[in-house]
């Protein structure tokens, strides 16, 4: 069953997420959106990320990761930052249409493309790791830290919490916030407008902009990736994921 609804107009891609109300992100969801990424990279002029009007995405399916050994977790894990990557330096244009919350691995996703558009009242985004015993995925980090002051960023990693449209705005995390029936619309306007200009252009400025992270990733990756795995399977850790994962 595809965790995915793909839909092509105009030479833009509109990827949804369709994993049940909220989203939740699973090793074959991401495995899935590497092979379509993989798939557009070279067929569309602009892509533009969706989910549900509840949520864009509520983040890992902890239930399902929570029976994972180190082996099938590491397997997740490196899905999970290939999936990232892919669609941070996807050659085209970017955005993120949320009409509904975008919290912790639903939000990772919402950052990695160039603009974030949310709907006015609800929904909530945020990155809340730190809560639950864990660091916040390396290459997320250094991601935030390009779209986001140093300040704001430590204020997100360090502190877990989830904040409105109004503030996620004030501190420049989304470029929009609009009226819940407009937010894919805008996202689609916005990169149909830069897909009609110069492709060659547009690509090689954002390799400019995206080379930086990648060469870092690459160098450096590893060795936090299993920082972060290490944190994963620790006790405490492990106590508040199983609480967490009672919500799903």
């Amino acid at each position: 069953m595809s965790n995915l609804i793909v839909d092509v107009k105009d030479d833009v891609a509109l990827i949804r997420l369709d994993n049940t109300v909220i989203n939740s992100l699973s090793l074959e969801l991401f495995t899935e959106l590497n092979e379509t990424l993989g798939r557009l990279n070279q067929e569309v002029r602009g892509l533009v990320m969706a989910g549900g009007t509840k949520f864009f995405s509520m983040g890992w399916q902890l239930p399902t990761l929570l029976t994972y050994d180190r082996t099938r977790m590491t397997e997740f894990f490196t899905a999970f930052n290939q999936a990232c990557l892919n669609l941070y330096a996807f050659p085209a244009p970017t955005a993120t249409a949320m009409q509904g919350h975008a919290v912790a691995g639903g939000c990772v996703l919402a950052i990695m493309t160039d603009y974030r558009f949310i709907a006015a009242g609800k929904p909530k985004m945020g990155l809340n790791e730190v809560l639950i015993g864990l660091p916040v995925p390396y290459l997320t980090d250094m991601v935030l830290r390009q779209i986001v002051n140093n300040r704001t960023a430590n204020d997100i990693v360090c502190l877990g919490e989830f904040i409105g449209p109004d503030q996620a705005l004030s501190v420049g995390l989304v470029d929009e916030v609009l009226p819940v029936e407009q937010v894919e619309a805008r996202a689609l306007e916005k990169i149909g407008a830069m897909a009609a200009l110069n492709q060659a252009a547009q690509r090689a400025q954002k390799a400019h902009r995206t080379e930086a992270v990648r060469f870092f990733y690459e160098r450096k990756g590893r060795e936090f990736d299993q920082i972060f795995l290490d944190a994963f399977f620790r006790p405490e850790a492990r106590e508040l994921l199983q609480k967490t994962a009672e919500k799903f």
